[in-house]
């Protein structure tokens, strides 16, 4: 059993009980994440541990004891050069429901920096209610791209409409000289409007950004070439991900389906159905 000190983990998907919190320990910064962003709420003031129910997240600062990595040989994983593309009509599904690391490099869109909700945050609004949103906005569980709209700490300050000087006031107060600091110009940045400056400074290095929406691995895998087409994502955006999908904790199964995917958006080798073709936007002035 890992020994946690100063910090005790509160997972997102204990609040289905009502005794229950949610999130992760991290002796810096109390923080959530939204379910399949994996972001993380954290508390300063216990030093005893919840049991990890679901989506066990632990900091390498805080954890004492180690368990001791098995003897077992572990398979060595496939290079991508080395796999045979598969037909990728149907995808082969991903399982998010787990928890660590893994989910949140494949469903995250913005960086461990605005990932996290400190806790502060969740008492200003009320838990019910942050946790709520967070499920509903969640892009593990929603198809929201658009920084504003999936979860994460500027689109919940936009939505809860938390006044500036209690984010200034608890962003500040939280500094400690880690490199998940929030900078001055950086609150000044989720403070403001500009949408697409946010996306383009906070953006996963593994998403593909297209103004102010990010699309994560898990979106790309997941959606149709028609909804690349449509939502302006080229085949070299695409083919610029093929190291993220790689390094992917994915099956050998769903890494070859994407890479046929992949080549097949590339090569122009693929036939949009009637079902998945992009909209065509009416336009009432031609008659047809």
């Amino acid at each position: 059993m890992l020994k946690i000190t100063r910090v005790f983990c509160i997972m997102l998907s204990l609040v289905v009980a009502a005794t229950m919190l949610f999130g992760c320990a991290n002796t810096a910064q109390n923080n959530i994440d939204a379910p399949g962003t994996e972001p993380a709420v954290t508390e300063n003031t216990s030093s005893e541990q919840t049991e990890p129910v679901d989506e066990p997240i632990l900091s390498e600062d805080i954890i004492e004891d180690v368990p001791e990595e098995s003897t077992e040989e572990k398979e060595e994983p496939v290079d991508w050069n080395d796999i045979e593309p598969a037909n990728y009509e149907v995808m082969p599904e991903l399982s998010i429901s787990g928890g660590g690391d893994g989910n949140s490099y494949i469903v995250s869109i913005v960086n461990s920096k605005l990932n996290g909700i400190n806790i502060s945050f969740l008492e200003y609004v009320g838990y019910d209610t942050a946790i709520e949103w967070a499920y509903s906005t969640s892009t593990g569980y929603s198809d929201y791209t658009a920084i504003d709209e999936a979860a994460n700490l500027y689109s919940f300050i936009r939505y809860f409409d938390v006044p500036d000087e209690t984010v200034r006031e608890i962003l500040v107060g939280l500094r400690n000289g880690r490199e998940d600091d929030f900078t001055d110009e950086e609150i000044d940045l989720i403070l403001s409007d500009d949408t697409e400056a946010v996306a383009a400074h906070f953006a996963s290095e593994t998403a593909i950004r297209k103004g102010d929406n990010l699309y994560s691995l898990y979106w790309i895998y997941s959606h149709p070439i028609s909804d690349y087409i449509s939502n302006g994502i080229t085949a070299a955006d695409v083919e610029s991900r093929v190291p993220y999908y790689n390094a992917a904790p994915m099956s050998l199964e769903a890494k070859a389906a994407m890479k046929g995917k992949i080549q097949a958006y590339a090569s122009g080798d693929y036939e949009l159905s009637q079902a998945q073709a992009p909209a065509v936007e009416d336009n009432p002035g031609v008659e047809e």
